[in-house]
């Protein structure tokens, strides 16, 4: 910036390696402040995901949305779990009350049966539900979106305990063929954006399988968030994306810094600057 190679409002668009890419740089430190008061920043996966995202023409919006809730049982049983269920809606009823055409599967109907019946495809897809990362193993496995199981909604014993039931992997999203060509993917899910660098030199995880998967764009994060924090970033979002026709890249950050307000303390930053935007920026 100082050799103004870089300027203030500029697009920061970068290709990290495994540990780069767990790391949110948005949020670093930067001057007075932090890198996304100065810039805009996202993530693609290689220079072929770049070419590919700037090949196509800007398209405004998806204009059909579909949604999948589904917290454990714990959730609902613990005290706060209406509001914590309220919180997983929220993003969904914004889209919902502001004209969108769509649905969204909630509580046992959210399967990955019923999910493979739905379709996928230019829309904007949303998950409010608990995202998983290993520490040890192959993320292409073991890394997952959770979802309701065939007899019910998943438990923590039963999240530990089956490999398969309700777990949505990379493998799975590439072994059945999903489709979200076109779409936008938004994971209100813990850790959904971590990934582990796979033998061929990619970054292995949900981010990776949703855009081979043809998702233009997802949005997705880096550590545990609550779900009242994430509701908030998600309905804000969309309402500078979808209502406000800012672009993506513009909406990201509009939402983080109007969340952060200038409070860029540990617990402010832990709270809201969880998130990174993968594909398209437009």
């Amino acid at each position: 910036m100082k050799q103004e190679i870089v300027e203030k409002d500029d697009h920061i668009c970068y290709s990290p390696d495994e540990d780069l890419h767990n790391i949110p740089l948005q949020y670093l430190r930067f001057g007075v402040g932090i890198v996304m008061d100065w810039v805009l920043v996202s993530r693609v996966h290689s220079a072929f995901h770049l070419a590919r995202v700037l090949g196509k023409k800007r398209g405004k919006a998806p204009l059909s949305y579909m949604g999948f809730v589904v917290p454990l049982q714990q959730d609902l049983e613990k005290k706060g779990g209406k509001e914590f269920l309220s919180d997983l809606d929220a993003p969904i009823e914004w889209l919902k009350q502001h004209k969108r055409q769509g649905k969204a599967l909630r509580l046992t109907q959210a399967t990955l049966a019923g999910l493979r019946e739905e379709k996928l495809d230019h829309r904007i897809v949303h998950f409010s539900t608990h995202g998983w990362f290993p520490e040890q193993g192959n993320p292409f496995h073991d890394s997952y979106l959770l979802l309701a199981a065939a007899d019910g909604l998943p438990s923590i014993a039963r999240a530990v305990q089956d490999d398969r039931a309700g777990k949505l992997t990379p493998r799975q999203i590439l072994d059945a063929g999903l489709n979200f060509e076109g779409s936008h993917v938004s994971m209100m899910a813990c850790v959904s954006g971590l990934a582990k660098e796979g033998i061929g030199g990619d970054s292995l995880g949900l981010d990776w399988a949703l855009i081979q998967a043809g998702a233009v764009s997802l949005i997705s994060t880096h550590w545990k968030v609550s779900a009242a924090s994430a509701a908030r970033f998600f309905t804000l979002f969309y309402e500078k994306w979808v209502q406000n026709a800012e672009s993506r890249a513009q909406a990201f950050r509009n939402t983080m810094l109007e969340l952060l307000n200038g409070d860029y303390s540990p617990k402010s930053l832990q709270q809201w600057a969880a998130f990174s935007l993968t594909g398209d920026i437009r």
